[in-house]
């Protein structure tokens, strides 16, 4: 339930990864685009942090999570 409230809070604004993407360096996401996003939850009343990977396209696509925790930063 709270991933999915997570989800739908976040918006491109909150985007806080780098331009370009930083790549991952994990086996199984190596050279993957990873996207980090932070922004106020509503549904966690803090600060939380979201860094992710997409693998593949279409149906045989994975989401890959690297990070979802309560923000380290307030900014």
């Amino acid at each position: 339930m709270g991933f999915a409230a997570a989800l739908t809070e976040l918006s491109p604004e909150d985007y806080r990864g780098g331009r370009p993407p930083q790549r991952s360096y994990e086996r199984t996401t190596s050279g993957v685009e990873m996207f980090a996003f932070s922004w106020r939850s509503r549904h966690f009343d803090k600060r939380m942090y979201f860094k992710f990977s997409v693998c593949g396209s279409g149906v045989g696509s994975r989401l890959y999570i690297h990070s979802f925790h309560p923000s380290r930063w307030e900014a």
